[in-house]
């Protein structure tokens, strides 16, 4: 039977020495997923007095194939969900034509207690989702169908934000004169662009409607430089990268600039990370933040 690795031995053991135990454990080689573990660990156990905290810096110390821990920012389960929800999203939308799907973003709210972001809050925003879909259902054609995933964004108190994502957040809870860290609540889905029976109608003007504020929707077309398939993998893997890194939206290298890509820089600090990722928890992880609309 394989050992369980203990709070003590984590307080106990050197940085390097816990390197190796991290490889040794989860069987993650690749430098980039021990590195990425141990940060969480470590941040995880900045107080051991924190039980919740420390109970699940052990679950994913001690991951393995026959017991995941099943934490979204434990690298190994992660991909492992990454590469189920592709293949989801590649099973209900691979024969739909990429003309007919959007990438969509709807920014929620932004908080300064990460601790309000919790299920219960989640599933009051899926329901209402869904609610404003049903009432659109009624004047579509077809079946309005989307698949996607919440997500916590942090915000370091002197992070510097564009004027016009200041404008965005401000209308979302935003304060640019708190010095606290905050942490924007936002969706993510592949969505089919539905016909309606009215021509007056439109999924993304009527969504426009119900989210009001500026750029707090956006509808991206997919892109044109990759197959069908490659688009929906890369777009749902990308749902779920819970990453724990500050980033900035930079143009693309091609010659239209037609799209964005993030950039990730500098690791959330210490207190920060642990936020977001017991918030993560609080919302039950992938089985909380993910969503779909097939019928």
């Amino acid at each position: 039977m394989t050992k369980k690795f203990t709070i003590a031995e984590i307080q106990n053991q050197s940085a390097f020495e816990q390197k190796y135990r991290y490889t040794e454990k989860i069987g993650d080689y690749a430098e980039g997923k021990i590195r990425q573990r141990k940060y969480v660990v470590e941040n995880l156990c900045t107080d051991f007095s924190d039980k919740k905290a420390t109970t699940l810096a052990l679950r994913i110390l001690n991951c393995t194939g026959r017991h995941p821990c099943n934490n979204p920012f434990c690298p190994k389960c992660r991909h492992a969900q990454q590469e189920l929800f592709a293949q989801s999203m590649i099973e209900n939308f691979g024969n739909v034509d990429a003309d007919k799907l959007r990438f969509l973003t709807i920014l929620h709210e932004v908080h300064y207690n990460s601790a309000d972001i919790n299920l219960t809050l989640i599933k009051k925003l899926k329901k209402k989702l869904d609610n404003d879909l049903d009432k659109l259902q009624l004047f579509a054609d077809e079946n309005i169908r989307l698949l996607g995933a919440y997500e916590i964004h942090a915000i370091a108190a002197d992070e510097k934000l564009s004027d016009r994502k200041v404008n965005t957040l401000s209308a979302l809870g935003y304060d640019k004169d708190k010095k606290s860290p905050s942490f924007l609540l936002h969706f993510h889905a592949v969505i089919c662009m539905p016909k309606f029976k009215n021509e007056k109608y439109d999924i993304e003007g009527e969504l426009r409607k119900i989210y009001q504020n500026s750029y707090q929707v956006d509808f991206t077309k997919l892109r044109d430089d990759k197959s069908h398939t490659d688009n929906l993998h890369d777009i749902a893997t990308y749902m779920l990268k819970f990453r724990l890194q500050h980033s900035v939206s930079v143009a693309s290298d091609d010659n239209s600039k037609q799209f964005t890509r993030t950039q990730y820089s500098t690791l959330y600090s210490p207190i920060i990370a642990k936020s977001v990722v017991m918030a993560v928890e609080s919302c039950n992880g992938f089985q909380g933040l993910k969503t779909r609309r097939y019928t």
